[in-house]
């Protein structure tokens, strides 16, 4: 028999022969991201993130529904407001949660395109927004947005487990992740909309929406 450590060390080393060029993609984008992440001052909206974030999450929502000129929804200052007090408040530490999510979408992204289309579509796809100016920039700004893509990922992944065989927990990680979308940023719903015309589109086709099933589409929705 093979010793416990010794089938880990093996595991491991084929998972990592298996998936070099993910790695390889992943580590390109987090220095992409993290490359003079604090170089730059902190701009007026990211000082708004940063201050709005020191409020209670009561208070919080009162000001995000009052008068003010925040046009987002609460959730991504949430977030700062467990991830500042444990961590400061410097330009590299309150834009790192940024970071963060842009460096998991891209593994999300190759999941999702892994799915759909092989694993060389996948690799392709990371590799684009690895590289994407726009999601670099993104990804080193105290605001939501890399916090919507990555949401807007787990619900399409999720989605697309469920369709391929119903699961309970692949539901209750849709319904989580698509909520928590929405209350990151109100673009959040065209995501949901979008999903909604592909299964439905689905549906129409084959009389049902793969393992998912009409009638549990329109319960999770």
């Amino acid at each position: 028999m093979i010793p416990g450590d010794e089938m880990s060390e093996r595991k491991l080393l084929h998972i990592l022969r298996d998936n070099y060029l993910l790695l390889f993609i992943v580590l390109l984008g987090l220095a992409l991201r993290i490359y003079d992440l604090g170089g730059e001052s902190v701009w007026f909206e990211e000082a708004v993130s940063i201050d709005v974030s020191g409020l209670g999450f009561v208070e919080l929502i009162k000001w995000v529904a009052g008068p003010s000129r925040e046009t987002s929804p609460p959730f991504y200052y949430m977030v700062l407001h467990l991830w500042i007090p444990v961590f400061g408040d410097s330009e590299f530490v309150s834009r790192l949660p940024s970071a963060i999510f842009g460096v998991l979408s891209i593994i999300l992204t190759y999941s999702v395109g892994r799915i759909l289309f092989g694993k060389r579509a996948g690799l392709f796809a990371a590799l684009v927004i690895a590289v994407s100016f726009f999601h670099v920039k993104y990804s080193q700004e105290a605001r939501g947005y890399t916090l919507m893509v990555f949401l807007a990922l787990v619900s399409y992944y999720s989605l697309l487990k469920m369709i391929s065989g119903w699961k309970r927990r692949w539901a209750a990680v849709y319904v989580l992740s698509s909520a928590l979308l929405c209350y990151t940023h109100y673009f959040g719903l065209f995501t949901i909309l979008a999903q909604n015309i592909f299964c439905f589109t689905l549906f129409l086709r084959r009389g049902r929406t793969g393992g998912l099933g009409f009638t549990r589409w329109i319960l999770v929705q």
